[in-house]
């Protein structure tokens, strides 16, 4: 039975129970003729069609004409007992008298009752979708959500952590189809079932009122978004829609393609921590390469990645309607900075992109520099906790402060350490025109050297340091292992990983690294294998993925890992410009020398 019926349903038991109301007036002896005619107002209703159905049998009366009713004859029966009352001295005289009214005598009441409700009632009357909501409650043997209650007269529900099940959101479901107050609809971090967002879906496509909804930390399937993908086809009024955190993969990827295809009202949609690979982003790029509608897209903390990051930028190429597009925490690396080169080069509709943590090094950062150079309607670029360090945002500043077409006026790469020739170069750009850049702190020379800045890591996870400087200098495991393994047994004695940490600039203390050893060797045979090596990074994503989930709206540098890895990006920034002053001294010196 589907939601529209269930309302239906809930309309004809309160009206068999007016029915019954009447029958018990008709027959009592014991109200005098005022009361009855009070009471006759009460369960009468008005023949106003029904929106719910077309059926001559459902469209008898409305919940909106019992409820007015109702409360209108309360009033009425209120006076009436209140001028009634007997005093002492009428009570014997009353009692053998009979008592009768006339209509005016009920118009005069009625009148007086709103008067004094007007100047005196505190209590608002109990809407149409409150009645209803309350006789499905007690149909379903549920307790009312008074947050939920005071909801449906408001233009906002927010009802996040509340764990429904799907008796109670069928309940809340069905208060709402006709509902049209209520504009944004927050049912976040629930862990909804695929039952309960079928009762959702059911619902949005006949209410045609609620403009935002969250959907956001729940647990849908693939029947969960296949519900979701045919009410949207249908809906015409949602405009921002947020599906982050729901379990979303390459198996319910081509749900979602159909939902981008098909719908033409969402503007903004947020897809943001789910597991969409190479394979969905293959299945989603049609749909998402001519959507029209789209102005906010949302694909941060993703697995896009090579395949996957090049069918997403080909994608944002055709696509002429989107403005805002987060690609944050995913992997692009190379491939994806040569994909997003040409969306660069050819879009000119994208205002604002978020690149940030996407392992972009020194020579993928080449690419998105050549694309910028054609690019003329890009105004914010966000792309912070990459590894192309402080020399990257040097060369990044003088493209900008060379080629006047770029229209940037907004870059963060807050966190990273810059030079001082960084700073010249952004006081000059502010000299022509705005520009802003949200950086981290500038290296000076008295920050000593890399060696001295080791034991600032003497407090901090080993794991986490060697996991953190891995990401920063991109290395992967595999290569690691390789160049550690110098006699290929396959394994690390304590000596050789000791040694090969140190050649690579890993700065841990003997100490710390005597520390890392004993947590890497499992089996305590002195040794450290690939397995053992593959098992501590598992750790270390699983403590990744607790700190997001604790601190969703920190910032990455105020967490665990975040100081590790500022703290890292300083030594590293160190260790940069050192070199970069030594071969600018020595070039000078070879240019003085050839001159005499």
């Amino acid at each position: 039975m589907n939601l529209k019926k269930e309302a239906i349903e809930e309309i004809d038991v309160l009206r068999d129970r007016k029915r019954r109301e009447l029958r018990t007036i008709r027959s009592a002896s014991s109200y005098s003729s005022l009361q009855k005619a009070a009471m006759y107002r009460m369960a009468a209703f008005r023949p106003i069609t029904c929106t719910l159905g077309d059926n001559p049998r459902e469209s008898s009366v409305t919940l909106s004409a019992v409820v007015k009713a109702k409360a209108q004859a309360k009033k009425l029966i209120h006076r009436i007992r209140k001028r009634d009352r007997p005093t002492s001295k009428q009570t014997e005289e009353q009692s053998s008298r009979p008592v009768t009214a006339t209509s005016e005598d009920i118009l005069y009441y009625d009148k007086e009752s709103e008067e004094e409700d007007d100047n005196k009632s505190t209590v608002p009357e109990e809407t149409d979708d409150q009645a209803l909501y309350n006789l499905a409650c007690k149909k379903f043997k549920i307790k009312p959500s008074q947050k939920f209650l005071k909801g449906l007269d408001s233009e906002s529900i927010c009802l996040r952590n509340h764990f429904p099940n799907a008796t109670v959101m069928k309940a809340f479901c069905v208060s709402l189809l006709n509902n049209t107050k209520v504009k944004s609809l927050d049912f976040g971090s629930n862990a909804l079932d695929d039952v309960c967002i079928r009762y959702i879906s059911e619902m949005i496509v006949e209410n045609v009122f609620i403009t935002h909804l969250n959907l956001s930390g729940n647990n849908i399937g693939n029947e969960g978004h296949r519900h979701l993908s045919r009410a949207f086809i249908e809906n015409r009024t949602i405009l921002k829609l947020d599906i982050s955190d729901t379990k979303l993969s390459d198996g319910e990827a081509r749900h979602l393609a159909d939902l981008i295809a098909k719908n033409r009202s969402i503007t903004d949609l947020n897809l943001s921590k789910n597991s969409l690979k190479e394979k969905g982003c293959e299945i989603i790029n049609p749909a998402l390469s001519f959507n029209d509608t789209l102005v906010t897209l949302n694909l941060s903390w993703n697995h896009i990645r090579r395949k996957g990051a090049e069918a997403i930028c080909r994608a944002l190429q055709k696509n002429h309607s989107l403005e805002t597009v987060d690609l944050s925490w995913n992997g692009f690396y190379l491939d994806g900075c040569k994909a997003l080169m040409r969306v660069l080069s050819i879009n000119k509709t994208l205002k604002d992109l978020d690149i940030s943590y996407n392992r972009i090094d020194l020579e993928s950062l080449q690419y998105i520099l050549k694309g910028l150079k054609k690019n003329k309607t890009l105004f914010k670029l966000g792309i912070k906790g990459n590894v192309f360090l402080s020399e990257g945002a040097t060369h990044l500043i003088k493209l900008i402060d060379q080629v006047e077409s770029i229209a940037l006026e907004e870059v963060n790469i807050d966190g990273l350490w810059v030079e001082p020739l960084f700073i010249e170069k952004l006081e000059s750009i502010k000299m022509k025109r705005r520009f802003v850049v949200i950086h981290g702190p500038i290296i000076k020379q008295r920050e000593g050297n890399f060696k001295e800045n080791e034991n600032e890591f003497n407090r901090d996870d080993p794991m986490t340091v060697l996991m953190e400087c891995m990401r920063l200098q991109n290395l992967r495991l595999v290569d690691l292992f390789t160049s550690l393994d110098k006699d290929g047994s396959g394994t690390l004695s304590r000596q050789e990983f000791k040694e090969g940490l140190l050649n690579i600039n890993i700065p841990l203390s003997s100490d710390l690294l005597d520390k890392l050893l004993q947590s890497l060797d499992k089996n305590e045979d002195g040794e450290v294998d690939y397995k053992e090596l593959t098992e501590g990074q598992k750790e270390h994503k699983k403590k990744l993925m607790t700190i997001a989930a604790a601190s969703k709206d920190a910032r990455f540098e105020d967490t665990e890992v975040g100081r590790v890895s500022m703290k890292l990006q300083k030594l590293m920034a160190i260790k940069s410009y050192a070199t970069e002053a030594r071969k600018r001294l020595k070039g000078k010196s070879i240019a003085n020398s050839e001159n005499k």
